[in-house]
């Protein structure tokens, strides 16, 4: 900026002015001078954001969800074509000092009020474990299209954004055909090295535990709430293909869209922001198909299907793999165990238990899987093994306190529970957990309700047990467990009667879906 100064008339105590952050001007020989500062601009907006953290004269606030941005109207007009709209034309929001934005996230726009005045990439906002997105191709996509509008001015970027994306979660097709062959990628050796890193990531599966690390871990939105789903199973002489889901904020349940198969007897996990219902039986055979549900388009995809047909089975994520244990493929008890490696969209075997086990649970608990329990055709079992994924091999550990098949089983504060099942002569109430450090089962308090064939999971502190047997009828009817108080209470039922059912958990931001029939029970039907 130019600034033209008048000479100051001699004997005068005048001071030329001093512009903060640049250097005095003076007036020599009685003409004016001129100056220029490269540093006003930048100075001048660094002091516009002080005041603005300090709300100096601040003249709009701006609402979303429940965050409070103050800002200057000409600031954010002068930066943002839509903010010059709504600020400049005849919109009410021109003459307001309080404006809601909606559909839009608090973190993002208040990461982009900093950069209207600022002008610095922040990299917090692709790197945040909280950013909302449908994939990390969107995230790898918008860097691209961001360093691709002033390619000679933020081609330097390129390395730093790129160790902000994800790129392991990216398919090995998307890899190859866009990251592999972009040229702003390539032309940084840094790039390079976290592409190989990805590559390891898809090509060596079972070393995800020791490859694991910020890159690797899926994003999780802020906002975002956990919602149980449970999945198929059966009643009297039906078998289910409608799913429901619990919202723990409101306590309601809701129909979401049916599966493509009727599945009792399934398996169900949920990997990043999907679930997955592997196996099961659909009332004539069981089966060896999967398929996935998208809680952004409450619809159900065909997935690849298993290598062998697998109903009363167990099933467990590790490091982002798809574990299948156990069950029966219609002739005989299994042992063998497959995984599905959802980047790639294939299934490839892994070590055999030492056990057959129908009727069996896995989960993970500190980087292993634990096959707790079952039947192998002659007994019902109260052993338990162990997998390491890095060395491909199960181990036997201490056996529960019971003999267990169609037990529930989760992990919660690093302890692996077993509740109810069948021992054999009875359905159980009774309930034992693990202790990895010692090697040790106790029993903790019995569930209110006989179970066997339901299923267990951990969602905000409690264990939820869901559905079954009590070994005369199905039930719609959820019992949680408080491990502070050691005590089991009621929970909201569901809308069916559901045995041999299939649970998880999915972390939604948006839910219910539109349209969805919900439902109120009074947990005092236990």
């Amino acid at each position: 900026m130019s600034q033209r100064v008048k000479p100051a008339k001699e004997g005068t105590s005048e001071r030329s002015p001093v512009m903060e952050g640049g250097m005095q001007l003076l007036n020599r020989d009685g003409h004016s001078i001129s100056h220029n500062s490269k540093r006003h601009y930048h100075d001048a907006f660094v002091s516009m954001n002080r005041m603005r953290q300090r709300g100096l004269l601040c003249d709009i606030v701006l609402h979303v969800g429940n965050k409070e941005i103050k800002a200057h109207k000409l600031v954010l007009a002068s930066c943002s074509p839509y903010f010059h709209a709504m600020f400049t034309n005849e919109m009410s929001e021109s003459r307001q000092t309080h404006v809601t934005l909606h559909d839009i996230d608090p973190q993002a726009l208040e990461q982009l009020v900093q950069y209207a005045y600022t002008a610095e990439i922040v990299l917090d906002l692709i790197s945040s474990d909280n950013l909302n997105v449908p994939s990390e191709e969107e995230v790898y996509r918008a860097v691209l299209s961001w360093v691709k509008h002033d390619v000679d001015g933020r081609r330097q970027h390129v390395p730093r954004l790129m160790k902000c994306v994800r790129l392991p979660l990216l398919t090995r097709d998307f890899l190859m055909s866009n990251v592999d062959t972009e040229l702003l990628v390539r032309h940084h050796s840094e790039c390079k090295d976290l592409l190989i890193e990805a590559l390891k990531y898809h090509l060596m599966p079972e070393q995800r535990g020791v490859l694991s690390n910020t890159r690797t871990r899926p994003r999780r939105c802020e906002g975002a709430s956990p919602v149980l789903f449970a999945v198929g199973g059966g009643s009297l002489f039906a078998i289910h293909g409608d799913c429901e889901a619990y919202d723990t904020r409101t306590d309601r349940w809701h129909m979401v869209a049916s599966m493509s198969t009727r599945r009792a007897r399934v398996g169900v996990a949920a990997i990043g922001n999907r679930l997955y219902a592997v196996g099961g039986y659909d009332g004539t055979s069981d089966l060896s198909t999967v398929e996935s549900y998208d809680p952004v388009t409450n619809s159900w995809q065909p997935e690849v299907a298993m290598g062998t047909r697998r109903s009363c089975l167990g099933v467990a994520v590790l490091h982002g793999l798809l574990y299948a244990a156990g069950g029966y493929d219609g002739a005989s008890c299994l042992n063998s165990a497959e995984r599905y490696d959802p980047l790639t969209g294939t299934w490839s075997s892994v070590a055999a238990m030492s056990t057959r086990r129908r009727y069996v649970r896995i989960a993970t608990l500190d980087g292993n899987l634990y096959a707790v329990g079952g039947y192998d055709s002659s007994s019902h079992l109260a052993t338990v093994e162990k997998y390491d994924p890095q060395t491909n091999t199960w181990t036997t550990i201490a056996n529960m306190l019971s003999r267990r098949s169609s037990a529930g089983v989760a992990v919660l504060e690093g302890m692996l529970y077993v509740a109810g099942g069948n021992d054999g002569t009875s359905c159980l109430n009774s309930v034992e957990r693990y202790n990895p450090k010692t090697n040790t089962w106790e029993s903790v308090a019995p569930m209110n309700i006989r179970r066997s064939t339901h299923d267990l999971v951990a969602m905000d502190g409690w264990l939820y047990a869901v559905g079954g047997n009590d070994g005369s009828s199905s039930l719609n009817s959820i019992e949680k467990y408080n491990p502070r108080t050691n005590k089991w209470v009621a929970a909201s039922c569901m809308f069916t009667r559901r045995s041999s059912v299939g649970v998880a958990v999915l972390e939604l931001l948006n839910f219910p879906p539109p349209s969805s029939p919900t439902l109120s029970v009074s947990s005092t039907s236990l």
